[in-house]
């Protein structure tokens, strides 16, 4: 599968932003399922980390670095 370059600081921005709502939403007191989203939640991460490394590697493709899409703490 290919990703156009185009859509890369979109996808990472997505499932950095997806991280974010996840961990927010596993500080909920009325949360079911828990085990679910920490899962999930793990893949996410994983997810993001794959991304981070790829776009890396083809950083001569863009103009911005992974911690400026993602913020300093990425």
């Amino acid at each position: 599968m290919e990703i156009s370059d185009n859509w890369m600081p979109l996808i990472l921005q997505s499932v950095s932003d997806s991280i974010k709502y996840k961990e927010m939403l596993l500080q909920s007191e009325t949360l079911r399922d828990i085990e679910d989203h920490e899962e999930n939640l793990i893949f996410l991460s994983e997810l993001l980390g794959y991304l981070k490394d790829e776009y890396s590697k083809n950083q001569h493709k863009f103009t911005l670095t992974p911690e400026e899409i993602l913020g300093k703490n990425a």
